[in-house]
């Protein structure tokens, strides 16, 4: 990644993905990541994916009361009352997540049940999804542009993400964040290529499946982006009123529902990286009510709802959040950004941190070698499974794990806003 000035700057379109990147060791990288993820998750229960399957088996009968849980006050990460009968009496004794994405999906998934079976799509999603992650990587590296060479820079990606809990837990549950990490980063990277339809496309599809990459289009508006902006929306409202033409109104009523009893919960669980748990469990422990899971129910997560003050607050930094970087002009108020939705967001898993993720091994440039290895290192060794067994050998109050994660991620966002500060200023003297 050469430094200097922008081929998107002057006009010309950027070399065509992986085209002389790296010759013969990005491929071996891509291909020793797909069979890493093929035998390590080869039995994981894909808990996530099985979620959408079971969202489109239910739409495919019929029984549009089965796709979107039951909560009414509070998040309680319970899926529909037929899911899990259905479930253990098919031999499936794995923990059951409820389906949280609008109604597209279940639509759309409707039709592959009768088609395929959930077994070969998670053979699908093991080689897709690894796939996905490589091209992340690739697309921050061309966004951030500094000196480390390509296949370098996938392999420290690959790295941090293949053996810290931000990749582990997305590739073992088949996470669709893994889908919406790479669109968020495409959407940019088309951007930044001077191709505004398809980064505003790619970005409303992001939308389409979780709902935050709003603040991404958001950035664009505010720093007068308007023909990505122009396309999100377009594409963005073909995409809402497909749903609504395949679901129907009524489900998306249950889904705005159930968005707005997420956004009222404070949800601490052990890999919820985010501010609100921690004050939750640091300040309002005696307010939390305990859920179990439905495989283990000595072990869960706890939840308490927000006041309407602390939603305010909360929508308010996540507001200024956008703000603050559409004021950052170099490509590393993205990674900024995705942190500070993570912290900011009522319901941040830590593979919602992939978007930023990515783009750590630039760090290594920006931060100087020395520091740059030393900052990845501290940040993501406690994340991997090595540094989870000694945070249990120090502690096995499950309160460690989110708040070694969650400052983990802050500092990560911290350790990008020095580099940006650092180039800044670098670049003022020059």
């Amino acid at each position: 990644m050469a430094q200097g000035k922008s081929k998107a700057a002057t006009g010309q379109s950027y070399r065509p993905i992986w085209l002389g990147a790296g010759d013969g060791r990005i491929l071996a990288l891509i291909a020793l990541s797909v069979v890493w993820t093929l035998v390590r998750y080869w039995n994981a229960p894909s808990t996530d994916l099985m979620a959408t399957w079971l969202a489109g088996e239910f739409f495919a009968s019929g029984q549009f009361d089965q796709i979107y849980p039951k909560d009414t006050t509070v998040y309680t990460m319970a899926p529909p009352a037929q899911w899990l009968p259905l479930l253990r009496a098919q031999g499936y004794n794995a923990a059951v997540f409820p389906f949280v994405y609008p109604p597209l999906w279940a639509a759309l998934a409707a039709p592959l049940t009768k088609l395929t079976t959930f077994g070969a799509l998670q053979i699908v999603a093991l080689v897709i999804n690894p796939l996905l992650l490589a091209l992340s990587i690739h697309l921050a590296a061309r966004l951030v542009r500094c000196r480390l060479p390509d296949w370098v820079f996938l392999a420290v990606g690959l790295a941090l993400l293949h053996f810290s809990l931000i990749g582990i837990v997305a590739l073992e549950q088949a996470q669709p964040q893994i889908l919406v990490s790479f669109l968020i980063l495409l959407g940019l990277e088309r951007a930044a290529a001077q191709r505004p339809w398809i980064a505003g496309a790619a970005m409303a599809l992001a939308a389409a499946i979780k709902l935050y990459p709003l603040f991404f289009a958001l950035v664009w508006l505010l720093r007068g982006q308007y023909r990505p902006v122009l396309s999100f929306a377009l594409f963005g409202g073909l995409l809402a009123a497909l749903s609504v033409a395949l679901a129907g109104w009524p489900l998306h009523v249950a889904f705005l529902h159930e968005v707005r009893v997420i956004g009222a919960t404070a949800f601490s669980n052990k890999i919820v990286f985010s501010i609100d748990p921690m004050i939750a469990r640091n300040f309002m422990a005696d307010q939390l009510s305990f859920i179990p899971s439905t495989d283990d129910p000595a072990s869960g997560w706890s939840v308490m709802q927000k006041s309407a003050l602390w939603r305010g607050l909360s929508l308010t930094a996540l507001l200024a959040s956008a703000f603050a970087a559409a004021r950052i002009r170099s490509p590393l108020a993205w990674p900024i950004l995705a942190v500070l939705i993570g912290l900011f967001s009522p319901l941040s898993w830590g593979y919602h941190y992939i978007t930023a993720v990515v783009f750590a091994p630039a760090l290594i440039v920006l931060l100087g070698i020395r520091a740059g290895i030393l900052t990845l290192l501290a940040i993501f060794l406690p994340l991997t499974p090595g540094g989870l067994y000694v945070l249990n050998m120090v502690s096995r109050d499950f309160a460690i794990l989110p708040t070694v994660g969650t400052l983990a991620m802050a500092a990560l966002g911290l350790a990008f806003a020095i580099a940006e500060l650092r180039t800044a200023d670098k670049n003022r003297r020059n």
